[in-house]
């Protein structure tokens, strides 16, 4: 099952106004394999198994990272 976690990055400082940018991290993603033939839709689901721009425009994050090994995020 993936799991899903949020990297803080350094602020940024503009006045009073105070903006920490983020990155969601999505890991541990499950990538259902099929050798029936390889055609672009099947590239399109193995490269993008999450629609990582929609994550980012809906979370305001600055960048989605999406790999389906474990990422210990600090």
């Amino acid at each position: 099952m993936a799991r899903i976690q949020v990297l803080e990055l350094p602020s940024d400082v503009v006045g009073e106004a105070v903006h920490t940018p983020f990155v969601i991290v999505v890991d541990q993603v499950e990538v259902e394999a099929r050798v029936e033939s390889v055609d672009e839709q099947l590239i399109h689901e193995i490269r993008e198994p999450i629609n990582a721009d929609a994550i980012k425009a809906a979370s305001g994050a600055v960048g989605v990272i999406v790999h389906t090994g474990t990422l210990d995020v600090a």
